[in-house]
């Protein structure tokens, strides 16, 4: 990969298929390529809580949604449920939306 990661222009409500991509023998990753924002996993090694994941906003630093679990098994769809969850906001913005109300 060379550079930061750049959204491209697909609309937030495109449906795309988001895979995890191994960066290294203890790292995962998955870029929802609508947004640029991306899910990470690390193996920590620790006894309780090995795997920690978080995901993040295009070109930002401070996780949005993270957490731990015992089992990579467990972390990665909590990882991609928060990135989805995100995408979902996105889109709801993208459209002036905000919950279930929808604009006149």
């Amino acid at each position: 990969m060379s550079g930061p990661c750049k959204p491209n222009s697909a609309r937030p409500d495109t449906q795309v298929m988001l895979t995890w991509r191994t960066v290294s023998p203890s790292a995962w990753l998955m870029v929802d390529p609508r947004n640029g924002a991306r899910a990470v996993i690390r193996d920590t090694g620790a006894h309780s809580g090995r795997f920690l994941w978080s995901v993040l906003a295009a070109g930002e630093m401070d996780p949005i949604s993270g957490g731990r679990t015992d089992l990579l098994a467990q972390a990665q769809p909590s990882a991609e449920a928060g990135l989805r969850a995100y995408a979902g906001n996105q889109f709801e913005a993208f459209n002036g939306q905000t919950g279930n109300v929808k604009p006149p």
